[in-house]
């Protein structure tokens, strides 16, 4: 049988697991203040969870016409399942019905699995952004991709 996919808003009692996944997942986490601002200030904050056990969050902002995923990270312990894929298909829809006819972000290119998953839904790359990433022993830059819906 199935496990029944679950994408809902991401609500305040939510923050300590996406904290604990952003910890785990990134070198350079956002912060527990940061992650709780997102959410307060009314940003697109979803979770796609099964079973009541979030496996995966994307935090985008609509702002002006454009929308910049800003976050999307799966549970390491939960990767290689399509979560990410499935989570960033939610939110293109929900970016188009928005009527927003694109969505932008950054990325390492360093991170062959997000570079993939994106290639595989149509971004291309726009631009580079020097010297984005400056945690660790060197700078790394971060490559700005764009699909239009």
């Amino acid at each position: 049988m199935e496990k029944k996919t679950v994408i809902r808003p991401m609500k305040a009692a939510d923050i300590d697991t996406v904290v604990s996944i952003e910890q785990a997942a990134y070198r350079a986490p956002w912060s527990e203040i940061l992650i709780r601002d997102c959410v307060t200030v009314g940003l697109q904050c979803w979770v796609l969870e099964i079973e009541q056990q979030i496996m995966a969050y994307g935090i985008m902002a609509f702002h002006q016409g454009e929308c910049h995923l800003l976050n999307l990270c799966v549970d390491p312990k939960q990767r290689r399942q399509h979560y990410a894929s499935h989570l960033l298909d939610f939110l293109l829809h929900l970016t188009c019905k928005s009527e927003i006819p694109s969505m932008f972000l950054e990325v390492r290119p360093s991170n062959t699995a997000a570079m993939n998953l994106y290639k595989k839904k149509g971004f291309i790359e726009t631009g580079i952004v020097e010297d984005y990433y400056r945690e660790g022993v060197e700078p790394e830059d971060a490559l700005v991709l764009r699909v239009t819906l």
